[in-house]
């Protein structure tokens, strides 16, 4: 429970100063208030070489990886 009013600060803070984005520190941020290792995250959604890629914006993951990631981090965002 206390992970998941984490992230829903997190998220708040990022609506309220209108940051929300796919970008990579928000990923990032996500997962580790969520307690997740970079490794277990993108299981199934993509390999964790792709992952730390994303997280510092050296890629632009695809719609649906993008869509996939945010599922799994409890919500979704454009």
């Amino acid at each position: 429970m206390k992970n998941i009013l984490i992230v829903h600060v997190i998220l708040i803070y990022r609506i309220t100063i209108g940051e929300l984005s796919c970008d990579g520190q928000v990923i990032k941020e996500l997962r580790l208030a969520l307690g997740l290792k970079q490794e277990a995250l993108p299981d199934g959604i993509c390999v964790q070489g792709q992952l730390s890629k994303i997280e510092k914006g050296e890629y632009i993951p695809t719609s649906s990886t993008h869509y996939e990631l945010a599922r799994r981090l409890g919500g979704a965002w454009t």
